[in-house]
């Protein structure tokens, strides 16, 4: 199965989300409380109904701020849907969970909580149908991880997670890389086998790894490495998108290995930024979310 595109409105704190990744792997990466295990949770709850932590009874619905209660009333209703390709074929799938406010009984006018609605291939299915078409798809206890950190090619480095600040950046390339092991679960016939069997025929690659994760034991079926680039060791250093980091005020072009010991030499943006308003607090009167506010500010 591979994902062609992800639609998400209005679930937990995404309001409105797409993604076009036409089969292809994606990255999804930024700072807390963007909506990276929103992204994560609403793929999840329209393949199996689940949140990333197992969990089936959640909020979906997105709330006012520092208000526990969803924000219902105002037509705030999270919708996902998805293309599936699956052996050539595409299948898209949808759910909607709807808002219930009865015309009449003891409820009327209220709310009366939200209720499920399933498609298939832009048709309504019972939610029995739906997931019919969903195992057929992928099997939920089959279903891959991926877990990932970044590794350092230093002669002390052991490596540091994906949610923590970038290690010291130098000036020579190719130090660090993100690494991506692929799990799935570990069973007893097809994907894996049973812990107290014999271990079946060891090949020429290595394909026998065992990583527990919450008591449950996993596979490691692939493991992929890439080194960082450029744009993502500016990124991690705090310097703003559209940072020109590719070229010099001429128009010269920067080889990669130039980009890197540029990079190892700067002085990271927050470092500047908390050095200045520390010392200087009357001349911070504007903050200037990229390169092109800056410039704008200073023209004026």
């Amino acid at each position: 199965m591979k994902l062609l595109t992800l639609s998400i409105n209005y679930f937990r704190s995404i309001i409105a989300e797409s993604i076009d990744a036409q089969g292809h792997n994606v990255n999804i990466y930024g700072a807390n409380g963007k909506g990276k295990t929103s992204t994560e949770d609403a793929f999840l709850w329209l393949l199996f109904g689940k949140d990333s932590s197992d969990r089936k009874d959640y909020d979906l619905i997105p709330h006012k701020s520092a208000i526990p209660e969803p924000d219902t009333g105002c037509g705030k209703e999270p919708v996902v849907e998805a293309s599936l390709e699956y052996f050539g074929k595409t299948v898209k799938l949808k759910k909607s969970y709807i808002e219930e406010w009865p015309k009449k009984g003891e409820m009327k006018g209220q709310y009366a909580g939200s209720k499920t609605h399933y498609f298939v291939n832009d048709l309504e299915v019972k939610a029995g149908e739906y997931n019919s078409v969903v195992n057929e798809l992928v099997d939920p206890d089959l279903f891959k991880l991926l877990t990932a950190f970044v590794s350092k090619f230093y002669k002390t480095g052991i490596g540091q997670g994906m949610d923590e600040p970038l290690h010291t950046v130098t000036t020579s390339a190719g130090h660090f890389a993100e690494v991506q092991a692929f799990l799935i679960k570990y069973y007893g016939q097809g994907t894996g086998q049973a812990l107290m069997d014999p271990l079946d025929t060891v090949v020429s690659r290595d394909r026998f790894g065992l990583v527990t994760i919450h008591g449950i034991d996993y596979q490691i079926v692939d493991i992929g490495m890439r080194m960082l680039q450029p744009h993502e060791l500016y990124a991690a250093q705090g310097f703003p998108q559209d940072y020109v980091i590719d070229h010099d005020y001429r128009g010269n072009s920067y080889p990669k290995s130039k980009q890197v010991a540029r990079c190892g030499n700067a002085v990271p943006p927050p470092f500047a930024k908390a050095l200045v308003t520390a010392n200087l607090p009357e001349l911070c009167v504007k903050s200037c979310k990229d390169m092109a506010e800056l410039n704008n500010v200073i023209a004026v």
